[in-house]
């Protein structure tokens, strides 16, 4: 009769102390009159969302992000860009202060980092055959970096994500990202930049390999963040600026994925990935808040 009794006692104190607070914080974080509440707040402060985040919540673990080697990948993009043109090869420091391996001919010029990160600069821009058409300029935008990748033979990898990014000034991004069971892994991407049909450069920083980090942790919800933004005075003071030009600050989206605050980029050693939420503005700035404690972390 004990031990029955001990092991009811058990299963209530699991029930109270884990799964009845997960089903509270769901029910708040999903409730439409808290996402109704956090849009009205921020509608206050000059500020509007264009397009509604998804509002589950679940348990993510963070991602480890190994770097590469740019010997993996320096010959076959050598080889791919500049085929059988001449080409001279220095090294040089980037503005972080890494090295270089930069690589330039008539074509063009590829400058690849110790960790496997490149970039290339068409020596002029190289327009598409793709003409733009005025119905569906956003597929377009997909269709012309993909065309320019496979003339390249660069393959795109497994299940990446595709994603346009709003042109900044006249540059317009079509970007793919390594994912993780469906998210994007913000930090490690391919980007064509181009301005109209005209392709003016190439980023990658998909020179890492993925791995779960261990056990994943309950994440703050999209509305949980929206009513962290409201507090956030780097926000409001954006929003403050856009009303002095006579709009509202507009939040293209806000999307759930991966980002290790650049450091990966930076360093030799694996580097954590955390959950995010991303927000992107319209004009093609971004922000990201920690999907666990719900603070800003960039800018």
């Amino acid at each position: 009769m004990l031990l029955w009794l001990f092991g009811i006692l058990n299963l209530l104190l699991g029930y109270f102390n884990f799964v009845h607070p997960y089903q509270v914080m769901a029910e708040r974080s999903s409730n439409p009159a808290t996402y109704a509440k956090a849009i009205n707040n921020l509608a206050e402060n000059y500020i509007t969302i264009l397009n509604q985040p998804s509002l589950q919540m679940e348990a993510v673990p963070p991602l480890l992000l190994t770097p590469t080697s740019a010997a993996e990948v320096a010959y076959g993009l050598v080889t791919g860009f500049f085929g059988s043109t001449p080409y001279t090869a220095t090294t040089t420091l980037s503005l972080s202060g890494s090295t270089l391996w930069r690589y330039a001919s008539a074509k063009g010029v590829l400058e690849i980092t110790p960790l496997g990160n490149w970039s290339y600069f068409p020596a002029e821009a190289e327009a598409t055959d793709t003409v733009a058409p005025t119905s569906n300029k956003l597929s377009n935008y997909r269709s012309i970096a993909e065309d320019y990748l496979r003339g390249w033979s660069i393959t795109l990898p497994p299940k990446a994500i595709y994603e346009y990014l709003p042109a900044k000034g006249e540059q317009h991004r079509a970007v793919w990202y390594l994912s993780h069971k469906n998210k994007p892994i913000f930090d490690a991407a391919i980007t064509v930049y181009m301005s109209h049909n005209v392709v003016t450069a190439v980023h990658s920083t998909l020179g890492v390999t993925v791995a779960p980090g261990g056990q994943g942790q309950w994440i703050n919800s999209a509305s949980d963040i929206l009513l962290r933004m409201e507090q956030d005075p780097y926000l409001l003071a954006l929003a403050a600026a856009q009303k002095e030009a006579g709009s509202n600050l507009m939040i293209e989206s806000i999307s759930l994925g991966y980002h290790t605050s650049y450091t990966v980029a930076l360093t030799s050693t694996p580097a954590w990935a955390n959950p995010v939420w991303r927000v992107l503005l319209q004009g093609g700035d971004l922000l990201y808040y920690n999907a666990y404690n719900g603070q800003r972390i960039y800018p």
